[in-house]
């Protein structure tokens, strides 16, 4: 019985390891536990301005009656902040 564990244990360690360097099956693996785990919700932003006038963003709707843009965006995509987003100077080198 434990040699039958063990075996299957190697068996989903080797699998895992095989997705985890394959990068068209990671974009794969990880779409299915999206659709399994409702995580799509996670790829979406919503940015509306409050009664101040400062643009809020967040990933939760803003309260009823609030105009809002939604906003999609790829999770796996690096953002670096430029000065001209962000309203800050960049550090000297």
């Amino acid at each position: 019985m434990k040699k039958a564990l063990l075996i299957l244990l190697g068996i989903l360690i080797g699998a895992g390891l095989y997705v985890y360097t394959d990068p068209s099956l990671q974009r794969q693996a990880r779409q299915q536990l999206d659709k399994l785990t409702g995580e799509e919700r996670a790829h979406r932003l919503y940015r509306w301005q409050d009664a101040d006038g400062q643009w809020q963003v967040s990933d939760q709707p803003p309260p009823a009656g609030t105009a809002y843009e939604t906003l999609q965006y790829n999770p796996e995509t690096n953002v670096i902040p430029s000065e001209n987003l962000t309203g800050r100077e960049k550090p000297p080198r």
